[in-house]
């Protein structure tokens, strides 16, 4: 009989790094999902800038990764929403009476940034009036950046113009909650990077749902930031 067949396993020992990391990627999710559904994050008329972070899809018509949601379709449906429930603030109407023509001349603009054929699929969209026809956003309220080599969040923030961050005075990131921690990273890695600490308070991130995520799913982002912010974590958790 094997003595040691009854034996625990051994537990991960975790560095106190990665324990501070992974506590506050917990309270960073509670905390904006909160706001979410406690109605705290409300369109504001300065904000001039919507930037939808894509999803793992392509498109907003593909299949999604994970068998149940398109990440890329929910984050972008709701920065349409945004840009409507924006315009309707600073025109002083209800949002389900707000019209193409009123997002066009009083609505902010929305901003994509993924891969090439992401980007394609967008521009596709919209080329062929499905936006419009579906969504009621007018082309002319939608920038597209121009096709790179961007293949991860890192090199969508590298890409940010710098002209659209001069011109906003509010920057609205919409992603997925489970990658909000991480928006929230980078945000703060570049405001360093930038010696800007003004871009803390020009960008606000907004979840494109408020859904608490699976465990396996937050694990896994968890670990993710832990590998990815390993040489800059930050003084305030």
């Amino acid at each position: 009989m094997n003595p040691n067949r009854y034996e625990q396993p051994k537990k991960r020992i975790f560095s106190e790094d990665a324990k501070a990391e992974r506590a506050w990627f917990l309270g960073y999710l509670g905390t904006i999902a909160e706001k979410v559904l406690n109605g705290e994050l409300v369109a504001q008329v300065d904000w001039d800038l919507v930037w939808v972070i894509s999803g793992p899809e392509i498109g907003i018509t593909d299949e999604a990764e994970d068998k149940k949601q398109n990440q890329t379709k929910e984050r972008l449906e709701k920065g349409f929403e945004l840009i409507k429930e924006i315009t309707a603030k600073r025109i002083g109407k209800e949002v389900s009476h707000t019209t193409i023509d009123d997002i066009r001349q009083s609505g902010p603009l929305l901003y994509y940034n993924g891969s090439n054929d992401q980007n394609n699929a967008l521009r596709e969209s919209i080329n062929s009036g499905v936006i419009v026809e579906k969504y009621g956003i007018p082309a002319e309220k939608m920038r597209v950046t121009e096709n790179t080599t961007i293949e991860n969040t890192a090199e969508q923030f590298e890409d940010f113009p710098r002209d659209l961050q001069m011109q906003s005075r509010k920057i609205i990131l919409v992603s997925s909650l489970y990658h909000c921690p991480r928006i929230a990273k980078y945000i703060e890695k570049m405001s360093r990077e930038k010696d800007n600490p003004a871009l803390r308070e020009q960008m606000i991130i907004y979840p494109a749902n408020s859904e608490m995520l699976r465990i396996g799913r937050g694990v896994g982002e968890g670990k993710k930031i832990i590998d990815y912010f390993s040489d800059i974590y930050m003084s305030k958790r």
